[in-house]
């Protein structure tokens, strides 16, 4: 396996007990998203090793498969009804197998990886590969991840549980500021719910005109 894959899986930490159950149901979802074969069995392998982690203090999560984790498992998260499609035609249009802090997917498709910014729907390709994604986030883990208000965040309120990320109370795209005080404890999909709000909104107003938006 790719050095820089062994590398971040190295320094992760598993939640889930469970063995990878990458079945029909995952092999679905490559199929429906054409993930290259290489890229499919790269993702393959990595879940045979850690089904489902986090790194970088849980700012960066990695999805795992099958039931019986405290976490959501990546077939679930990638059904067009939990979150995906309230945020209409700016959809993540891949197979999102990472978030940051943030709730921000990192997803793969036939042609590389790209992040999705869930409060703007946002897209920029990153990275033509698994291992070229690994290397970028092992060099620039802070910016990708969010890895520094994670630190301060668990210092002052405790450990962040599997499932949980951290959302703007004032959105960082609406000027919200990046501290800590800014930020609130969220369910993942309930933060991706909310966030969808926003940015279908953004999507389709002028600039400078007002939006609203829900902060718990």
């Amino acid at each position: 396996m790719d050095k820089y894959i062994n590398k971040l899986l190295e320094i992760s930490e598993s939640v889930s007990a469970a063995p990878n159950n990458s079945g029909a149901g995952f092999k679905l979802l490559e199929q429906k998203f054409d993930l290259p074969k290489v890229e499919a069995n790269a993702l393959e392998k990595i879940l045979s090793v850690k089904n489902g982690f986090y790194a970088f203090q849980s700012a960066l999560h990695f999805f795992g498969t099958g039931p019986d984790r405290p976490d959501i498992d990546i077939e679930s998260w990638n059904s067009p009804d939990l979150w995906i499609k309230s945020y209409g035609t700016i959809k993540p249009d891949g197979l999102c197998f990472s978030e940051d802090l943030f709730g921000n997917q990192f997803y793969i498709t036939h042609d590389g990886i790209y992040t999705f910014d869930c409060e703007t729907g946002d897209k920029e390709k990153i990275a033509r590969s698994f291992g070229e994604w690994c290397k970028l986030i092992l060099d620039d883990y802070d910016y990708l991840t969010g890895y520094t208000l994670a630190h301060e965040w668990q210092k002052k309120n405790g450990p962040l549980e599997p499932g949980k990320r951290l959302m703007a109370k004032v959105p960082f795209s609406l000027g919200g500021d990046f501290d800590v005080d800014n930020l609130q404890i969220a369910n993942a999909v309930d933060l991706m719910l909310t966030r969808a709000d926003l940015a279908v909104q953004l999507a389709s107003i002028p600039d400078g005109t007002k939006v609203k938006i829900n902060i718990g």
